[in-house]
């Protein structure tokens, strides 16, 4: 299995994101040492247009095979795109992991325990969370099924209170994108009816996306004393 790590340098609402020094080391550090200590990839790539980037990726050991065309840099770049152009560059064929770098309390046995439910024969593994239902498109797991409806279709007309056979309500939390290369190009999905869903809690799915997302996940990351 090959490990992809996504980080450009080029984000807006926390400029360069990735090297901003989270507990004392860049952003990205904690995707990379989480990957390493799971021990269950043969490779660590990391993906990015940016030098700085890659030479902070390599020191901790990950591998930065190339660096990304600047027209998959961009604000409204498909993360599909840069995935399928390290598959391309690499020509890579296997098992895929998609492991963002904004998800640093996302841990080495989550990984282990996504890579279980793969192995078991899974099509493909994402890491959800649940959530309140308060969003107008909502995955929902029921027996054996992920599925995507809108919100409607799941609410009393009068209160607005879920109906009975929903089980939980799920949206990906961008940790954990396991998959097979072929797969997705020839569905163009990361996620499709077969996926099957790894839950993660609330605490370790904090996606940083904005200086409220780090300041909760340093509060967090503190409050646990992860990685000690």
């Amino acid at each position: 299995m090959l490990a992809l790590i996504v980080a450009r340098g080029g984000s807006k609402r926390l400029p360069k994101k990735c090297l901003k020094l989270f507990n004392g080391f860049p952003l990205i550090y904690w995707t990379i040492i989480a990957a390493q200590k799971s021990k269950v990839f043969d490779d660590i790539i990391v993906s990015t247009d940016d030098l700085e980037i890659a030479e902070i990726a390599k020191s901790f050991g990950a591998v930065v095979p190339f660096i990304r065309p600047d027209e998959l840099a961009a604000d409204k770049t498909e993360m599909l795109d840069v995935v399928l152009h390290a598959i391309k560059f690499l020509k890579f064929s296997g098992q895929i992991a998609l492991l963002q770098p904004t998800s640093p309390l996302r841990q080495d046995w989550h990984i282990v325990e996504a890579c279980q439910l793969f192995d078991q024969g899974a099509s493909s593994v994402v890491s959800f969370t649940n959530v309140a239902p308060n969003l107008n498109w909502l995955y929902t797991q029921q027996p054996g099924v992920l599925d995507l409806k809108p919100i409607g279709s799941y609410l009393n007309a009068n209160e607005f209170g879920l109906i009975d056979n929903v089980r939980s309500i799920l949206i990906p939390n961008g940790a954990i994108y396991m998959l097979n290369s072929e797969n997705l190009k020839s569905s163009g999905k990361f996620i499709t009816e077969k996926t099957t869903p790894y839950i993660m809690d609330k605490d370790h799915s904090i996606d940083i996306d904005t200086q409220s997302d780090w300041d909760l996940a340093d509060l967090i990351f503190k409050g646990k004393k992860y990685n000690e």
